[in-house]
């Protein structure tokens, strides 16, 4: 054993524990007391819930506002529409044009008639 333990062997055997002993203290007064934390739990807990509610809120608009969008896109016209209305159209501008010549035809037809009249007159 050395030699200086041997003279403060008292000194420690006294200071060990008392300082063992404030450092639980310290250590015991730094942790937070039961009710702290109960209290710390119950104010995490109720924020959690205003937040899970606002949540619930803001998804039920989400899903308001999605079946309405759901609701305007199921009136709208679908690619098979469109190629029908394209194919009327289609119909619709070949009879137009088929008018037309016969329209320039039946034109000519009476400007030959009334020429044809017009001369008999003449003469």
């Amino acid at each position: 054993m050395p030699i200086w333990l041997k003279e403060w062997w008292v000194v420690i055997a006294l200071a060990l524990p008392m300082a063992i002993g404030f450092v639980g203290w310290a250590v015991r007064k730094g942790l937070a007391s039961k009710d702290a934390l109960d209290a710390e739990v119950r104010a995490r807990g109720e924020a959690i819930g205003k937040v899970h509610a606002d949540m619930m809120a803001e998804i039920s608009a989400v899903d308001a506002r999605l079946r309405s969008i759901e609701q305007e896109v199921r009136h709208l016209p679908t690619a098979d529409d469109f190629a029908d209305i394209r194919n009327e159209l289609t119909r619709v501008v070949t009879t137009v044009e088929a008018s037309q010549r016969e329209m320039v035809s039946v034109g000519r037809a009476i400007t030959r008639v009334e020429d044809h009249l017009m001369n008999k007159k003449a003469s």
